[in-house]
């Protein structure tokens, strides 16, 4: 499902089932949503409790929106956008040592953004050894094995799969 532009809005299943998942397991904590197109993810962490939300969107006009809805929802102490490519914007957060309870990628379907992120030389750094990743793809690009890091779990819902994983030198926990 394509919306305007070429953006494929996270849909209500999608979200419904993500969200039951990490149920109860937000409050206090930050969230990282690359690819964050309309920040839906990202925005519904911040309704479950999260504390932080740094969302990462290249198109300028979906960026100022994620801004506009976290200005009406009177959350712009807890929300930050970033506006770039989500491969500088790693990088920039690595820099800064940044790192997060949760990161949620939702690359573009057929794109190889998500390999490309998941292979970053600094993407490893934005985790701690809790933290949780989660990445969206067609259930076509899922991969065996994420170099780096150990699979938790797979959930498959028609044409999506969401795959959860941490770092793999600690193994974390789901």
């Amino acid at each position: 499902m394509k919306g305007k532009g070429g953006v494929r809005p996270l849909t209500s299943k999608i979200e419904t089932a993500l969200f039951n998942i990490l149920k109860g397991r937000l409050a206090g904590k930050s969230f990282l949503d690359l690819f964050a197109g309309t920040g839906r993810a990202g925005l519904r962490a911040l309704k479950e409790g999260a504390e932080r939300v740094v969302f990462v969107e290249k198109d300028f006009k979906l960026a100022r929106s994620i801004e506009e809805k976290l200005h009406k929802e009177g959350w712009r102490e807890k929300g930050k956008v970033m506006i770039g490519e989500v491969s500088q914007c790693v990088k920039l957060l690595a820099w800064k040592g940044e790192k997060f309870d949760f990161i949620f990628l939702d690359p573009p379907f057929g794109s190889g953004l998500g390999d490309k992120t998941l292979s970053h030389p600094q993407f490893p750094l934005l985790f701690h050894p809790d933290t949780l990743g989660i990445i969206r793809q067609h259930w076509r690009e899922v991969k065996e094995e994420i170099p780096g890091f150990v699979i938790k779990e797979r959930k498959r819902y028609g044409e999506t799969c969401l795959t959860f994983f941490s770092l793999k030198e600690n193994g974390g926990s789901l």
